[in-house]
């Protein structure tokens, strides 16, 4: 749960005590707690949307690439970098040295 283990969770109890005070504690905790049902029904109807979209053949490559454990290719475009400057003409026509 991000990193936050007992001690972790008691420290910031006791700083939130302090400084909200035992009087809005109750009122503040269950203003948090409603946050927190509305994000995680937020993040559950995503992921089910998500899961309902028909992700084609990109999802089951990634598969493949993920039960094999290693990490996919990552597919680029065509960097379209400066062209090659063309090569001179050859113009040997016969006269040369005529100035």
């Amino acid at each position: 749960m991000l990193g936050v283990g007992l001690p972790e969770f008691i420290l910031i109890a006791i700083a939130a005590l302090i400084i909200i005070g035992p009087e809005r504690m109750p009122e503040i905790a269950k203003a948090a707690a409603k946050a927190y049902v509305q994000l995680r029904k937020a993040g559950d109807e995503l992921t089910k949307t998500v899961r309902e979209i028909d992700p084609g053949p990109l999802l089951n490559e990634r598969k493949s690439y993920a039960s094999k454990g290693a990490a996919a290719p990552v597919e680029t475009a065509p960097t379209a970098g400066p062209e090659p400057a063309p090569k001179p003409a050859d113009t040997d026509d016969g006269a040369k040295g005529t100035s």
